[in-house]
């Protein structure tokens, strides 16, 4: 019940630097999930992360996590710029769609392209970097390109899943 020392010691267990990233991103993930989600716990979790990103300032997982933490904090230029860095240092379609969320929800047509055209390049056969570039192409009132990225979406997209289909189709 003394969650004032269990915070404490938490804080020196995840920040301890014999324990690789992989430990600490897994205990701090647990800190996060075990506390209330009010305004505290959120600002905590992104300090211990910052720290973490200083000891490990390219490991993919605390970078993607450090963006998380950051858009639950509503810093959302900063979590682009995390979600970047994590995929310099390893390309991940979870941490993708992170970045694409981010650009979009803010309405960052040019960012949106020119990193939905890099998501095609890594993974030309998935309907979401398709997805990502034909919503790109709306945000710039481009409506051929949104057409021609949202057609090859749908080409991609399996015909068995027709609420992702339904979805798509809503968007051409």
């Amino acid at each position: 019940g003394d969650t004032a020392s269990y915070i404490t010691y938490l804080k020196k267990a995840i920040l301890n630097k014999d324990l690789d990233a992989e430990s600490q991103v897994d205990m701090l993930t647990e800190f996060v999930q075990s506390l209330p989600s009010d305004s505290v716990v959120r600002v905590l979790g992104l300090s211990i992360t910052r720290q973490l990103v200083n000891q490990h300032q390219s490991d993919p997982l605390i970078l993607a996590l450090y963006g998380d933490l950051l858009e639950m904090n509503n810093k959302l230029d900063t979590a682009a710029w995390a979600y970047s860095r994590s995929l310099q240092a390893k390309s991940s379609i979870e941490v993708w769609r992170k970045l694409m969320d981010n650009f979009l929800s803010r309405q960052m047509g040019d960012s949106l392209l020119k990193n939905s055209e890099k998501f095609i390049r890594l993974y030309p056969n998935l309907v979401d970097p398709h997805f990502y570039n034909a919503e790109a192409h709306l945000l710039k009132k481009d409506y051929t390109g949104a057409l021609k990225s949202i057609n090859r979406a749908i080409d991609n997209q399996p015909e068995n899943n027709k609420p992702a289909l339904a979805n798509l189709y809503s968007v051409m």
